[in-house]
């Protein structure tokens, strides 16, 4: 068995590796943190002395690949980024270690191959990052360290926010895999280094990092989101550059995105109750989490190509019919994503209907992994056994 899951995790990362090589026409995707690296390395202190839109926990990705000397910033950054989608792989193998063959295979195959379904972007964006901190967390949990892994989800938590929703099934995989008692320390664990990472910053830029977090949370809503696809393509409405995306303006688009939030909050508030209440049966840990953020990414007023990295490697781990077939369905949506950006993006901002067409496809096959993966963790934790379970613990057969 452990041989398997080695052989599977090596060839998945030659895999991974071979893509980063591809050969990028020039200008066609460019690495925006290069300013951000190069600003720490000088001395200047983020937040204060420039304004950096991510939060705190984000700066290492930045910093590291400005340290490397006689390398361009850009290769440098692509070196770091392949690294850390080489641990990804490793983390998904290990995890389905104990899965069946096809789980295994169609898993570790989905993040190996996310470079080329949804583009060489993977190596351009630093979302790698907080999804290899997720993973890691699971890795730990398993391993009962599960203050390593309230520490790794805490620093996920301070790179990218979204990481905040997998908390309540955090917490219920805490309380399984070790005990009640371990949740309090855990959750003090998680809280102890967001703040110890955020702290330092904040005392020297209160307003600074007030206004990061602020732009994150009150963003317009963005041309691929679920409900501004749906607008470009019943309407015709107004396409304006903001806060680093280009967003729908007006009435209607600002209604939508009140609307997208309230019902995200309740979909996921709907997928947490279900994951606590249903705690003791939970089948398949894996699940929780990534039905969490299916339902994040379908009503986020947000849906950067990029942020699709969150959830691959997530859907990976789900076990059974479920987990196969939400792989397919989030390998479509990467690649329905990579035919419109980068190369039909400028038609999609001036309103083109094929572009959004594509797009609008692109997130009804978001929707149907967010359902398939609800549906399955309703059913799942009503029928499994009682008693704790591991993070790789075989899920029913779907």
């Amino acid at each position: 068995m452990r041989s398997r899951w080695r052989l599977a995790a090596c060839v998945a990362a030659v895999v991974f590796v071979a893509t980063a090589f591809l050969p990028v026409p020039e200008g066609l995707y460019v690495s925006p943190f290069d300013a951000y690296g190069e600003a720490v390395v000088d001395g200047r202190v983020p937040y204060r002395d420039f304004s950096l839109e991510y939060p705190p926990a984000s700066l290492p990705v930045f910093v590291v690949p400005a340290l490397v000397p006689g390398v361009s910033y850009e290769r440098a950054f692509r070196a770091l980024e392949t690294v850390l989608g080489v641990l990804l792989v490793t983390c998904t193998a290990y995890l389905l270690r104990d899965a069946r063959t096809p789980d295994l295979v169609v898993g570790v195959s989905l993040v190996a191959l996310l470079p080329a379904l949804l583009g060489q972007l993977v190596f351009f964006r630093f979302d790698l990052w907080p999804a290899l901190l997720v993973s890691l967390s699971l890795v730990a949990l398993e391993r009962g360290r599960s203050g390593v892994a309230a520490g790794a989800l805490g620093l996920a938590v301070a790179t990218k926010l979204y990481a905040a929703a997998l908390l309540v099934p955090f917490l219920t995989l805490v309380e399984r895999v070790e005990a009640r008692r371990r949740v309090g320390r855990a959750v003090a664990v998680l809280v102890a280094v967001a703040v110890l990472v955020t702290l330092p910053l904040t005392l020297v830029s209160p307003g600074g990092v007030a206004s990061s977090l602020g732009r994150q949370l009150d963003r317009p809503l963005q041309i691929e989101s679920s409900g501004a696809s749906v607008l470009l393509l019943v309407g015709d409405p107004e396409v304006e550059f903001g806060s680093g995306s280009w967003n729908l303006t007006g009435a209607l688009p600002t209604a939508v995105g009140v609307v997208s939030t309230i019902a995200g909050i309740v979909a996921l508030g709907g997928v947490w109750a279900v994951t606590w209440r249903r705690r003791p049966a939970l089948g398949d840990a894996a699940l929780a989490y990534a039905a969490c953020l299916a339902v994040v990414l379908v009503f986020t007023k947000v849906a950067s190509p990029q942020f699709l990295v969150w959830l691959v490697p997530l859907v990976a781990l789900v076990r059974g019919r479920a987990g196969r077939t939400t792989c397919a369905l989030l390998a479509g949506a990467c690649a329905l994503t990579q035919l419109v950006y980068p190369a039909r993006y400028a038609e999609l901002v001036a309103g083109d209907t094929f572009p959004a067409t594509l797009l609008l496809l692109r997130n009804a096959l978001l929707i149907a992994v967010a359902a398939v993966l609800t549906i399955a963790l309703v059913r799942r934790s009503g029928s499994g056994a009682p008693g704790r379970v591991p993070v790789s613990a075989r899920g029913l057969p779907g």
